[in-house]
């Protein structure tokens, strides 16, 4: 199954690991990235086992299209509710996702498999909402652009293996394409993946 085998992520600000804990344990308040700050989103599809045919083309965009309704659905709810008057109502929601991660891990941690605070700091659900808060915040343009299968041509060497034939969706908070400072929309994801390497 192709939902089963996606993954999101964060990529923009690389520090956002750190000011999400940082958040969850009161060291600092939303919004926690600044109005003039790029926000990147990756949703890769296929991780493992590659978008091989037609069927799975039209899955995964099927998919993508109901995680763009999501998240602007996020945003509108955000929007409404406002983020300076429901601070503490928002850090609770997020910590009791952070005990769910807890709770549907244990197994991973107690072997050491995983870190808790790494796999809270990146969980999909909790970086969404984060990305939705901000948009709704600075009231901030945005835009999602989902990519054909990537052909191993148009990959580095290093990152081809990992990537090709999979599907990737990028999102940012500015208006569209012409406005991330990068040559390329897909350079900063591949710098950012080449450093992390997904876990």
């Amino acid at each position: 199954m192709i939902a089963s085998d996606s993954y999101m992520g964060m990529f923009f600000p690389e520090d956002i690991d750190s000011r999400i804990l940082d958040f969850l344990n009161k060291k600092t308040d939303l919004p926690f990235v600044e109005s003039d700050e790029l926000m990147g989103c990756f949703y890769l599809f296929g991780k493992d086992n590659r978008v091989r045919t037609d069927f799975d083309i039209m899955m995964v965009k099927n998919l993508a299209k109901k995680t763009i309704s999501q998240v602007s659905n996020s945003i509108r709810a955000f929007a409404y509710q406002g983020l300076e008057k429901n601070q503490e109502l928002i850090r609770q929601n997020l910590i009791k996702r952070s005990m769910q991660i807890a709770i549907d891990t244990k197994d991973k941690l107690t072997s050491g498999a995983i870190r808790l605070d790494r796999r809270i700091s990146r969980d999909p659900t909790i970086l969404s909402d984060i990305f939705a808060m901000h948009i709704a915040y600075f009231k901030k343009d945005y835009f999602f652009y989902l990519f054909d299968p990537l052909p191993k041509i148009s990959l580095p060497l290093d990152l081809s293996n990992i990537l090709e034939s999979r599907m990737l969706m990028l999102s940012f908070n500015v208006k569209d394409v012409s406005k991330v400072p990068h040559s390329s929309i897909l350079t900063p994801f591949l710098d950012w993946f080449r450093r992390t390497r997904m876990q």
